[in-house]
């Protein structure tokens, strides 16, 4: 189990973009948790989570570098 998460993307594979959004996001989820707002605790984990966990854009899965492998239908 521990040699998974060591060999898994949370660990590998940091890009720029991926460190920006876990600074941000941290500096808009600290603030909001030390004064107790809901609001920026809800949006500051979400992109925290987004950094952490390469979800949105950064992930593999996801089309936004324009490197997708779509199937186009022939028309005939």
């Amino acid at each position: 189990m521990i040699n998974k998460l060591f060999n898994s993307d949370l660990l590998h594979g940091w890009t720029l973009t991926r460190i920006l959004w876990l600074i941000l996001s941290l500096a808009i989820l600290i603030p909001s948790v030390m004064d107790k707002e809901i609001v920026g605790i809800l949006l500051g984990g979400y992109f925290t989570a987004m950094g952490i966990f390469k979800l949105g854009c950064q992930s593999s899965a996801s089309c936004c570098g324009g490197e997708c492998n779509t199937s186009q239908k022939e028309e005939k």
